[in-house]
């Protein structure tokens, strides 16, 4: 049985996790690809807003990009966590939105997953698409080509879910190529990941910290 101090001291916590979360004003959506950073190309972000939308009608799956500035003090895993369920990403039913958040001044990167497509996009999926498509161009600075990359990798794995045409893909995303310069970033790439295993902290399956070092969750 839980004694009246034990109590006392867990509305405490609760209430002080409430004015941390209500603390931060998130951003208002204004469409599935949200550049609040001025990133990327507007043709991109058309195209993107477009592949969303028949997404949605066809399937109630939705893919949302957030671009922000900072995060506000907070732990990408959180912040990501929080503008999932402030922007109410997804069929509620079905809960299967997917959160691709970029903050450009922290420079850290989260897929973020509702557990409807945790089949289709699992830890190792996510992962994969966030060092294959994503951070080998954000480390670059080049914002339209790891975002364009990364949301046709989820987009893809979408699709196989719900059993769409893949053809409605206007092109592959293309993996960086391999060189002996890109040898020491993925050791570094690796390091991190191991550090982050086992000293690290957040979410399910979360990778923090670093220079676009990304994470995944459900």
């Amino acid at each position: 049985m839980i004694s009246l101090k034990k109590l006392f001291i867990l509305l405490i916590l609760f209430t002080i996790s409430l004015n941390c979360f209500s603390a931060t004003e998130y951003p208002k959506a204004y469409n599935f690809i949200n550049d609040f950073s001025n990133v990327i190309d507007d043709g991109l972000e058309k195209e993107l807003n477009t592949l969303s939308k028949n997404l949605k009608d066809k399937t109630g799956a939705e893919i949302v990009v957030a671009v922000v500035k900072s995060l506000d003090g907070q732990e990408v895993e959180e912040y990501a966590n929080n503008l999932f369920r402030t922007w109410k990403i997804g069929d509620k039913g079905k809960n299967n939105g997917v959160l691709l958040l970029v903050s450009t001044d922290d420079r850290k990167i989260r897929i973020e997953v509702g557990y409807g497509l945790e089949g289709s996009l699992n830890d190792g999926k996510t992962g994969a698409i966030l060092d294959n498509y994503i951070v080998p161009y954000l480390k670059r600075n080049d914002y339209s080509s790891g975002i364009r990359n990364g949301y046709y990798a989820i987009f893809k794995e979408i699709a196989k879910e719900y059993g769409l045409d893949t053809n409605v893909v206007a092109e592959a995303p293309q993996k960086t190529k391999k060189s002996q310069n890109d040898f020491g970033l993925i050791v570094f790439i690796i390091v991190i990941i191991i550090i982050n295993v086992f000293f690290g902290k957040g979410g399910r399956g979360g990778r923090g910290g670093g220079f676009y070092m990304g994470g995944f969750g459900r």
